[in-house]
């Protein structure tokens, strides 16, 4: 007979560290505060305070960009998966068909089903510009809009995608958008690789990076955290590792090698971050937060003008 699956409850989350997690710990403490300690538990139906509920609701808010890259980086994955266990073919018009399909979705869920979305915010969607504002920006959805064939041509073409496609046997497809997780000085650290292969012929671990926007220093960052989790869970050497950003935008390839002096400040980075994070822990035991008030505001207007909290946090 097989053992039932229980799935606990705690009161607070577990501690762990990612870039995304550093990154809005540096945008805003208050701000960080409620997306990763007073969020917790408010996708609960019940045994949960209504306050809870609604900055978990605020916490699942996003933005028509934000949604642009996630739909395509879900359609790349679902090509991708495709191909290799079934070498199904992409379309370009079909990725186009569905990324608009996903797109009208978040519209209707944004407008017409809000009332779904507030009862089950992780299972829909609501854009930043319907909640906050008056809907969308006529200009800004004709950019989106256009942005999808250039966008998906750029895939098809890119090197790696060609690569795959005129070799797939010579890969072993390991891992794809997996919420991955590595172990760094006993602290659990974040991981989702858009995609992980290993070459069979070099030998060599390649690592993809999908980005719909422009380059940032921030994504050679993830690449290095990449190349830590695949030293750490494969046995691989440093040598052994390829780096690739495909910038979808503008069609266009960067390569990194990785070396051990980027390793070590990606360590120092981590950290110097976690120390203080912890600082804002009353109970490390259990991963208890301090009071929301001892969490500082940004003083930057501008990033509270672009914050999911901003209708509890502000000073009315």
């Amino acid at each position: 007979m097989k053992e039932a699956f229980i799935f606990e409850i705690k009161q607070y989350p577990e501690f762990s560290w990612s870039l995304a997690r550093q990154q809005t710990f540096q945008t805003c403490r208050r701000q960080y505060a409620y997306h990763y300690y007073y969020s917790h538990n408010g996708w609960l139906q019940y045994n949960v305070d209504e306050e809870t509920k609604h900055i978990y609701r605020l916490k699942k808010i996003t933005s028509l960009p934000l949604l642009f890259g996630t739909i395509v980086h879900d359609l790349i994955a679902k090509s991708l998966q495709q191909f290799f266990q079934l070498r199904l073919q992409p379309s370009l018009q079909q990725l186009i068909e569905d990324a608009r399909h996903l797109l009208n979705e978040a519209y209707l869920d944004s407008t017409m089903r809000r009332d779904a979305w507030f009862a089950r915010p992780s299972r829909h969607t609501m854009l930043t510009d319907f909640y906050y504002g008056d809907g969308f920006d006529p200009e800004q959805v004709a950019t989106y809009r256009e942005r999808l064939k250039p966008t998906f041509q750029n895939f098809l073409r890119s090197e790696t995608w060609r690569m795959i496609e005129r070799e797939p046997e010579r890969f072993d497809f390991i891992q794809l958008e997996d919420f991955a997780t590595v172990s760094i000085f006993d602290t659990k650290v974040f991981v989702v690789l858009d995609l992980l292969l290993f070459d069979r012929q070099t030998n060599r671990y390649i690592i993809i990076y999908w980005k719909t926007g422009k380059p940032s220093s921030s994504y050679h960052q993830q690449l290095v955290l990449y190349s830590i989790y695949v030293l750490l869970n494969y046995g691989a050497s440093l040598d052994d590792i390829d780096l690739y950003n495909e910038y979808l935008k503008d069609g266009t390839r960067a390569v990194h090698a990785p070396t051990q002096l980027e390793l070590q400040h990606m360590t120092d980075v981590f950290q110097m971050s976690v120390e203080e994070m912890l600082h804002y822990v009353a109970d490390p035991s259990i991963n208890a937060p301090l009071p929301l008030d001892s969490y500082e505001r940004t003083t930057d207007e501008w990033k509270c003008r672009q914050c999911n909290y901003r209708e509890i946090c502000l000073p009315t």
